[in-house]
């Protein structure tokens, strides 16, 4: 029997073109949230479990100059610390306040800050220590500390502000 032939064309279906982005960005985003749901673990530490990262913010106003200055320990520079200290991973440990004002005195000696060549004497008006937990369950340390210097005959001129972070060196 010989095959009918078909009157009817078949036509291309092509989707809109919108439609084709679209669905190109949702594959993108799927992939995107893949690889950052494999990498979620990484991000604790990005240096490793050996790190020890600073953050210094300087807010320079007319009247004072403020320093924010953070400390964040992995887990195993945050172990020797505890054992050398004899301290518990608890922001509640009776012993912590004067380890802070310790370690803050220990800091600053690390720490130069100079307006217009003249050391600024900060005043450490905060003081603060986390311990958010690291991997395999081990305690990582943060310290936060706030400091102050008031400026006098600061005028609306160029000025030079040097800061030199000594601590941690490497």
């Amino acid at each position: 029997m010989p095959k009918a032939r078909s009157s009817i064309k078949h036509a291309e279906l092509k989707a809109p073109e919108g439609i084709v982005r679209c669905l190109t960005a949702i594959r993108h985003l799927f992939l995107v949230a893949m690889l950052l749901s494999i990498a979620v673990p990484v991000i604790a530490h990005p240096m490793g479990n050996f790190s020890v990262n600073h953050y210094s913010g300087i807010t320079l106003t007319r009247a004072q100059i403020e320093l924010l200055y953070i400390i964040d320990m992995a887990e195993i520079p945050t172990f020797q610390e505890l054992q050398a200290a004899g301290l518990k991973a608890d922001p509640r440990d009776p012993h912590i306040s004067t380890y802070l004002t310790a370690k803050a005195d220990e800091f600053w000696r690390g720490i130069s800050l100079k307006l217009d060549g003249r050391p600024l004497e900060l005043e450490c008006a905060e003081r603060q220590v986390i311990f958010p937990p690291g991997a395999g369950g081990l305690p990582t340390m943060k310290f936060g500390f706030t400091c102050r210097a008031p400026l006098t005959r600061l005028t609306f001129s160029r000025h030079r502000l040097e800061y030199h972070d000594d601590n941690f060196p490497g």
